[in-house]
């Protein structure tokens, strides 16, 4: 077996550990409370997993997402990971030091106070983190929302597209959006004439 989708299973409390499964598919499985440490896995979706209690160390996993899994307090530091969502995963007080992942999505950790200088990462969508005070990067992101934070008061300027929605800083606008060397979709080009 490589492909297994278990989504929606309410019965199900635990998984086997597959030799060859790759990608997992088990969202909204109320009574999981620990997912097995798959040696071959590279796609996890276990969000809305509400009993869950911890993460896998898995060293091939690309790509992992456990949105509002609101029991979960830490993260494992993933080797390969190179997509994370944690969204909604509101006992989170800190994110390990990947070293590859490019596209974060952290939005309404509550308690998160801060997010690595991610030397690898383009996307960082962090909406509804009241806790963070800044962002702050060495390097160019292609896309940077922060909708609701209203503590964040440092902001890096080296960004692609900039949502953002903060008292504290001192932006006249309530969108800015710059382009670089990506294009700006039809949507977004509506978005901001819009705001304007």
């Amino acid at each position: 077996i490589e492909y297994v989708e278990c989504s929606n299973c309410y019965s199900l409390s635990s998984l086997p550990n597959w030799e060859n499964v790759t990608v997992v598919i088990c969202y909204e499985n109320s009574l999981l409370t620990e997912l097995p440490l798959w040696s071959k896995v590279s796609f996890v979706n276990c969000a809305d997993c509400s009993s869950l209690i911890k993460l896998q160390n898995w060293n091939t996993v690309y790509t992992v997402v456990f949105s509002r899994c609101k029991l979960i307090t830490s993260i494992p530091k993933w080797e390969r990971v190179d997509t994370v969502n944690c969204s909604g995963c509101e006992l989170l007080t800190e994110l390990p030091n990947w070293q590859h992942v490019r596209s974060l999505n952290c939005c309404d950790c509550v308690n998160l106070k801060s997010i690595p200088k991610y030397r690898m990462l383009r996307c960082l969508y962090c909406n509804g983190c009241s806790n963070i005070e800044e962002l702050v990067f060495d390097h160019i992101l292609q896309d940077m929302m922060f909708l609701n934070c209203p503590l964040v008061t440092n902001v890096s300027p080296t960004f692609s597209r900039m949502i953002k929605e903060s008292p504290a800083l001192k932006y006249p606008s309530y969108v800015v959006m710059l382009q670089t060397d990506f294009m700006i979709h039809d949507l977004e080009q509506e978005l901001f004439a819009w705001l304007k």
